[in-house]
């Protein structure tokens, strides 16, 4: 079964990887033994993993290695295990941050703590250009979240996400 699951990824991965310079993968669960097999799957990309446990959380960030080429440092950055990862690209066009985020699931506290990790993580724009993606777990709006039991919008449980995001 978990060889099916694998294949599944790897296959997700490839459809995603053929127009893309870079991908951010959430809930990896992923291990180094893990990693290292769909590294092997992809020898024309670069992976920079942050793993949690197998049971929940971790992230990737794959790169396709023409385009690390563009750049003269590369330098991967564990802001948060399994949660939060930056990539640093340096290069003489410029620098570029790539934030990897895979926000707790279960607790607020937790996404509050690495929203405010993620912010003081972030470089000047003169500094670098920043792409920040991945799975955050909130919602800003109360529209944006609907209960599938009550049909009631249920987005403001996150409000204090919210808030801590946008300061």
């Amino acid at each position: 079964r978990d060889g099916v699951k694998m294949n599944r990824r790897i296959n997700k991965v490839r459809s995603m990887d053929k127009n893309s310079d870079f991908i951010c993968l959430q809930e990896t669960h992923s291990t180094p033994e893990r990693a290292a097999a769909l590294q092997h799957e992809f020898p024309n990309h670069t992976f920079f993993w942050s793993h949690c446990t197998v049971a929940r959380g971790g992230l990737a960030v794959c790169v396709s290695n023409i385009f690390l080429q563009q750049f003269a440092t590369v330098a991967w950055k564990e802001i948060e295990k399994g949660r939060v990862g930056k990539l640093e690209l340096k290069g003489r066009c410029g620098s570029l941050d790539i934030l990897a985020v895979y926000l707790d699931d279960q607790s607020s506290s937790a996404r509050q703590s690495s929203i405010l990790k993620i912010g003081s993580n972030i470089a000047s724009k003169s500094d670098a250009l920043t792409v920040l993606l991945g799975d955050f777990n909130f919602v800003e709006n109360n529209q944006d979240r609907l209960c599938k039991q009550t049909c009631q919008c249920t987005g403001q449980s996150n409000r204090h996400e919210a808030q801590v995001f946008q300061e």
